[in-house]
């Protein structure tokens, strides 16, 4: 599900950046401005990457292979940094 939202936020929210013209996407960076639903997403997004780690770690829920824990620790990073 999180998937398809992120779609639809880059798909809508955008603010006019396309791959023919790539100012609106960079123009203002770091200082762009970010909507609402984006921030959701990535909040969201962070939780359930801690929810699966924390699961695997405690050992109830879903059990991550260790490759995926690599994954998700980069992808929670990259999600910190963006």
């Amino acid at each position: 599900m999180p998937a398809m939202h992120g779609r639809w936020v880059i798909a809508t929210h955008n603010g006019g950046c396309t791959p023919w013209s790539t100012w609106d996407c960079f123009g203002h960076w770091p200082n762009h401005p970010v909507m609402m639903s984006q921030r959701w997403y990535i909040v969201l997004s962070f939780a359930y990457y801690l929810y699966e780690l924390a699961g695997t770690v405690l050992g109830c829920g879903t059990k991550l292979k260790n490759d995926m824990v690599a994954h998700h620790i980069v992808t929670m990073a990259l999600l910190v940094l963006g």
